[in-house]
């Protein structure tokens, strides 16, 4: 990890079952252009997600919710 706290390029993040110690995956962790890219894209996007009704947020909500749930064991 950098200082930044964004991993250099080509690095891993591994995920075991904390009950087992059991390798699940291992996964790109991001870089320092990562984390910065990410944070813009929710910068610009953060206004119109807070001018939408709390109802509208919350469906979009459970919609991922119900997405993810869908796709656990991948």
């Amino acid at each position: 990890m950098t200082a930044r706290g964004a991993a250099p390029e080509g690095a891993a993040v591994v995920s075991r079952d904390p009950a087992t110690g059991e390798l699940w995956r291992h996964y790109p962790a991001a870089t320092a252009g990562d984390v910065a890219s990410a944070v813009e894209v929710a910068l610009r996007a953060q206004g119109a997600w807070a001018a939408r009704p709390a109802g509208d947020r919350a469906r979009v909500l459970l919609r991922f919710r119900r997405a993810l749930f869908a796709r656990r064991a991948e």
